[in-house]
C-alpha cells in the first residue's frame, strides 16, 4: 500500500458550503451503490441541501495542496445526534451518535498513513469519535452507522473500530459501537 508523503491532521467544518474540495469528492466513480450514495451526500454537503442536520469531520493533508492550491481531502464523514430506538441494552430515546455518511477519496483508499500501518479510513474514523466525544460533552456515547450488505470494506472498517453488527434494517447492516469505547479503540 502507498504510504501519504506528509501527515494528516482533521477538523469540522464550519462552513460546509464554502469548502471547495467537497466539489471534488468522490470516494468511486465504479457506479456501486455505496460510492454513489456516499457522492450524493458530499455533493449536498457542499450545496446545503442535505436532508438530516450533520456536522461534517474532515481529514485532509497537512502539507500540500490539490490543484486549486487547497489543502488536500483525504475523506469526510458526517456525524448527527440521533435518540436511540430498538437498540439491543439501550433505553429508547438514549442520545447516541449516528454516521450517516463515511468515505475516502478513491485517490487515498489504499494508501496508509507515515506510521505505515493505519489506513486513511481508519485515522477518519478515529477522528470522528473524538469529535462525537466532544459533541456529548467528553462523554463517548454509544454510536450507531448503516452499512449496505455488500460494503465490506466499510464493514471491516467498523468492525475494527469496536462496532458490532445488530442485523439488517431498511436494508442496511446496523452497526453499533458501545458507549464508552475510547475513540482510538481497534480491535
Amino acid at each position: 500500500m502507498p504510504t501519504l508523503d506528509c501527515p494528516v491532521a482533521y477538523r469540522i467544518l464550519e462552513e460546509q458550503k464554502e469548502y471547495g474540495p467537497l466539489a471534488d469528492f468522490s470516494c468511486g466513480k465504479r457506479g456501486r451503490q455505496a460510492e454513489r450514495e456516499i457522492n450524493r451526500t458530499v455533493s449536498q454537503l457542499f450545496g446545503g441541501t442535505c436532508p438530516m442536520q450533520m456536522l461534517a469531520v474532515v481529514l485532509e493533508k497537512a502539507a500540500g495542496a490539490d490543484d486549486y492550491g487547497r489543502q488536500p481531502l483525504i475523506g469526510v464523514c458526517g456525524l448527527s445526534r440521533i435518540k436511540s430506538q430498538g437498540i439491543p441494552g439501550l433505553a429508547d430515546g438514549t442520545d447516541i451518535a449516528y454516521i450517516p455518511a463515511i468515505g475516502t477519496d478513491a485517490i487515498y483508499r489504499d494508501h496508509v498513513l507515515e506510521d505505515g500501518v493505519t489506513r486513511c479510513g481508519s485515522a477518519l474514523l478515529m477522528s470522528a469519535m473524538v469529535v462525537t466525544r466532544t459533541m456529548f460533552g467528553g462523554e463517548m456515547p454509544a454510536v450507531l452507522a448503516r452499512v449496505l450488505p455488500h460494503n465490506k470494506g466499510s464493514m471491516r472498517l467498523f468492525r475494527e473500530h469496536g462496532f458490532d453488527k445488530l442485523g439488517l434494517q431498511m436494508g442496511e447492516n446496523a452497526m453499533f459501537r458501545p458507549p464508552d469505547l475510547e475513540p482510538d479503540f481497534r480491535r
